[in-house]
């Protein structure tokens, strides 16, 4: 490769990174945008989930908060699934359970391309729902995880690098958001 082909291809990796940082900030002021128009939870809840299924282009989603008296995860909005885990009787995985309290406990963000053999699921009804790949990522507030925010998908290794960056770059945003409602 001469020297002008090596600058050619550096300038599209530079331009490439610049897009992708763009994208996330995008992504992040969208986010803030649309979710501190309410200081209601539900509210709150199921704007962050529609505008982030919106930017992450997933077919489902969820976001569940930590119970401060018993540190389970409960799911609190979801959208794109068959069953209604939210309203008739909320999805709880105990602390510490499955893929759940793998996000919390290691407070990173867990990427699971093929659920097919996933062993780590705490409702066995959420393997009715189908979904093949997900990417779970921790909510904080106040220095704590409060949550996580999900994106699931039916095809299996659907979700790549970028999307994975930007579900982790809005995490945050959601998470303080909400936080703001619940307090309020």
């Amino acid at each position: 490769m001469d020297d002008y082909q090596e600058l050619r291809e550096q300038n599209r990796r530079l331009t490439e990174e610049v897009k992708r940082q763009g994208d996330h900030l995008a992504a992040i002021n969208t986010i803030a945008a649309t979710v501190s128009q309410s200081l209601d939870l539900n509210q709150t809840l199921q704007t962050a989930l529609e505008t982030v299924l919106s930017i992450t282009g997933a077919e489902a989603g969820g976001i569940s908060l930590i119970e401060d008296a018993t540190g389970d995860v409960v799911l609190r909005a979801q959208q794109g699934w068959i069953h209604d885990f939210v309203k008739e009787n909320p999805m709880r995985i105990p602390k510490g359970a499955g893929m759940s309290g793998r996000v919390v406990g290691s407070d990173s963000t867990i990427v699971e391309n093929d659920l097919g053999d996933a062993q780590e699921i705490a409702v066995p009804r959420f393997r009715e729902e189908s979904f093949r790949s997900i990417v779970m990522a921790p909510m904080h507030a106040r220095g704590r995880v409060i949550g996580i925010l999900s994106i699931m998908s039916f095809e299996p290794n659907r979700f790549q690098a970028a999307v994975i960056d930007v579900l982790q770059a809005i995490a945050d945003t959601v998470g303080v958001a909400l936080d703001n409602a619940r307090l309020f």
